[in-house]
């Protein structure tokens, strides 16, 4: 049978969530605004001091951000949120003009501004600042602070080209040098394309009477030729010329 004590406890149980109303409980909060762009960052002074932390993603209204930020959250009657993580430990209805949760808004690294709008119905997006405050309807303590910078993306790695070591960082990719190529100009003897062009070089040289290999000797042999054929030309012709002396001499003298 149940005692009359643990009914009346029982009983100041059920009166007291029915005062309180809505109750939601939420994740610890973390102490670090978003990453750009990465959801809304919530601030929560409770008089006492400030604590940042991050709803990722779009959550859909303030009461979702506050929630999915890390803090719990009671409502009255009224809707209105009167104790945040048991920041008061009652929740008055209605809650007295100068110890109250006021709510605002604001921009990375800007001002407050008041809402409107109540908690439920504002729709903060991804790189909003809310703020909450409790007491006579001052903002936060603390400006909208900014976002945290994005990780950087990893740098982009080449890959490695077919048969070669990739290179260490700080190291230049070298190439061993391979078997020499018997066309080089490095290599003994001349190449089996070369000898060709230069013979057709030195006929070419030696037709066309410019400078070019053996120009000068093909030169020479020309010029004792053409020597020759003159004093042999001479001396045929003075021969000649002496057999007639010699026949008009004769005919003289007989």
């Amino acid at each position: 049978m149940t005692s009359p004590r643990r009914l009346s406890a029982a009983l100041a149980a059920l009166a007291l969530c029915a005062t309180a109303g809505t109750v939601i409980a939420a994740p610890a909060a973390q102490a670090a605004s978003c990453r750009e762009g990465g959801g809304v960052t919530v601030v929560v002074d409770n008089g006492g001091g400030a604590q940042t932390s991050c709803a990722n993603g779009d959550p859909g209204s303030g009461l979702a951000a506050l929630s999915s930020a890390g803090f719990g959250y009671r409502q009255n009657s009224t809707k209105l949120v009167c104790s945040i993580n048991s920041t008061p430990g009652d929740c008055p209805d209605p809650p007295p003009t100068n110890k109250y949760w006021s709510y605002w808004y604001g921009s990375p690294g800007g001002s407050w501004t008041y809402s409107p709008k109540g908690p439920g119905t504002r729709n903060p997006k991804p790189g909003d600042v809310e703020g909450w405050a409790y007491g006579a309807g001052k903002p936060p303590s603390i400006a909208p602070p900014a976002e945290q910078p994005a990780p950087k993306p990893p740098p982009k790695t080449e890959d490695p080209k077919p048969g070669g070591d990739p290179a260490k960082p700080g190291q230049t990719a070298t190439t061993e040098p391979g078997p020499k190529d018997p066309a080089s100009p490095s290599s003994p003897g001349p190449s089996t394309s070369d000898a060709p062009a230069d013979s057709a070089a030195a006929s070419s040289s030696a037709a066309s009477g410019e400078p070019g290999i053996n120009a000068d000797n093909a030169s020479a042999s020309s010029g004792t030729g053409t020597v020759s054929w003159i004093l042999g030309a001479v001396a045929i012709a003075a021969l000649a010329g002496g057999a007639v002396w010699q026949i008009r001499r004769r005919k003289t003298s007989e």
